[in-house]
């Protein structure tokens, strides 16, 4: 029997490997508005928007026991992160650009599936445990100066490219977690 995840075998007729893998992930940036300031031979650019990502993990190890079926724990993540963010900054020059920031954690959400489940005779999947769980933070933030400089690199002749930031004020949101569902085998 092989089972194969994200392209990768995880399973393989008794013998079971470690995998823990990103399945998708999918980074956004939405622009809401900008506006450009011009300030003698430069200008200034503000910017409110709403950026974060959707990822999902996946997880396959295998269980330790004397029964005579393979187990498995499998583990199963999607994730939401979102913020909304305000900044002013300079234009980009070959020098680099600095500015102010101030974001706000919109929503910071995992949904934790997990569960144990046994390989049995005839290839049928018997789920020994199975739980969910909702993991939200949010309307945490900070605002902070950041300079993003263009440096010279290793002795390559080639920049890269340095971040700074300071913060000036942070603030604590709330999380919330909550098990929506669990499921155990009933014992004989």
């Amino acid at each position: 029997i092989l089972i194969y995840v994200d392209g990768r075998q995880v399973f393989r007729r008794g013998r079971v490997d470690s995998n823990e893998a990103r399945i998708w992930k999918n980074a956004f940036d939405v622009p809401v508005k900008s506006i450009t300031i011009p300030i003698g031979p430069g200008a200034v650019e503000a910017k409110l928007g709403v950026r974060g990502a959707v990822e999902i993990d996946l997880e396959l190890n295998p269980v330790a026991t004397d029964a005579p079926e393979p187990q498995f724990a499998l583990e199963f993540k999607p994730h939401v992160t979102a913020d909304g963010y305000v900044s002013g900054a300079t234009t980009p020059t070959n020098v680099g650009d600095a500015g102010i920031e101030g974001a706000i954690t919109l929503a910071d959400n995992t949904l934790n599936i997990k569960g144990t489940a046994a390989l049995a005779r005839a290839f049928k999947l018997e789920v020994k445990t199975l739980t969910v769980d909702n993991i939200f933070a949010g309307f945490d933030g900070r605002i902070f100066a950041y300079a993003n400089v263009n440096a010279p690199g290793n002795g390559s002749g080639r920049f890269q490219k340095k971040r700074f930031e300071k913060e000036f004020y942070s603030w604590n949101g709330v999380k919330v977690e909550q098990r929506l569902y669990e499921y155990k085998t009933p014992s004989l």
